[in-house]
């Protein structure tokens, strides 16, 4: 009787299975027996399982997920699954990184070559070659400061004491008139005080070139002639082997500014400026030389924070007389 009572129990449960759907398995479909019998643990072999050839063959993964959703209680019921593709993804936009910030102030220089220059056409003025190649160009530098080293050593070896005080001395001495040809502040409260004093430091036996760089404008320590201080110490010094053909240290030039004439802008911080430079060999009173050369000059004056002016162009001016 015990028996009876459960195969009944295992028969009302698997008479109450939900009905098979071909998404939740991939095997083939099989057959029970009858309700009306009696199944028991024991009675079920392997001869009762029939497979139904009318049941469609099993349904593939992309077949399941294209099909509807289960409809009724089936979608509810718990233990239940469905296989699905994931959704499509969307490309991912190629986005262009931007740059870090530089604080690099680095600019490409400009073509040497002209873009419009034509390969069946030579220029109407043909380029000039004022300097030629030669080995000196190459080899002078290296062997004036390998002269002046082995020079230096013998004279300290074979001179002593003696050699190396004098070095000394002349250390000192070049100091010390730098020292004594700054001592006087450059005061430029007008415009006309700023050409002097800046034409007044070219005018020492030792040209203070860093005190006439220091009076221009921003814009006026940098152009086609120089670029910097050491560009503008070359300049000058060619300036003054051109006026002068003896060294500015053996006989030092004198430079006048004459016949200054001003006009400011309204804000007062603007000034076009125009006067004559006359430049002559330093002379003692009662010598009265000519002049080597009378520049006609025109300027900018610009009023700097400090309250002083400083001159837009740092160049010597077009000579109109001789």
């Amino acid at each position: 009787m015990l028996n009876a009572g459960k195969n009944r129990e295992d028969h009302h449960r698997v008479s109450e299975l939900p009905p098979k759907r071909e998404s939740d398995v991939n095997l083939p479909s099989i057959s029970l027996p009858d309700d009306s019998q009696q199944i028991s643990s024991d009675a079920l072999s392997l001869g009762d399982i029939r497979l139904r050839p009318e049941d469609p063959p099993p349904a593939t993964r992309n077949d399941q997920a294209a099909g509807d959703a289960p409809s009724g209680g089936d979608a509810d019921e718990p233990n239940q699954y469905r296989v699905t593709e994931p959704p499509p993804t969307e490309p991912i936009p190629d986005v262009a990184l931007a740059a870090a910030p530089s604080d690099s102030t680095f600019e490409p220089a400009s073509r040497a070559t002209d873009p419009g220059l034509k390969m069946d056409e030579f220029p109407a003025d043909p380029p000039t070659v004022k300097q030629v190649w030669t080995r000196w160009t190459e080899w002078r530098e290296p062997l004036l400061w390998t002269g002046a080293a082995v020079g230096l050593v013998l004279l300290i070896h074979f001179g002593g004491a003696y050699v190396t005080g004098l070095i000394l001395f002349a250390g000192m001495a070049f100091g010390a008139y730098h020292f004594v040809i700054t001592l006087e502040v450059p005061v430029r409260v007008t415009p006309e005080q700023a050409a002097k004093e800046y034409f007044a430091a070219l005018g020492h036996r030792l040209p203070n070139f860093g005190r006439m760089y220091a009076l221009l404008t921003d814009g006026a320590k940098r152009t086609d002639d120089f670029t910097g201080v050491a560009d503008f110490r070359a300049y000058w010094n060619a300036q003054l082997a051109r006026l002068n053909k003896f060294p500015a240290w053996l006989t030092p030039l004198e430079f006048r500014v004459e016949s200054f004439q001003c006009r400011y802008n309204p804000e007062k911080t603007l000034a076009l400026v125009q006067y004559k430079l006359i430049v002559a060999m330093r002379s003692t009173p009662g010598d009265n030389r000519e002049p080597l050369a009378e520049l006609d000059a025109r300027n900018l004056a610009v009023k700097g924070p400090d309250g002083q002016w400083y001159l837009n162009d740092g160049r010597l001016p077009i000579p109109i007389a001789r």
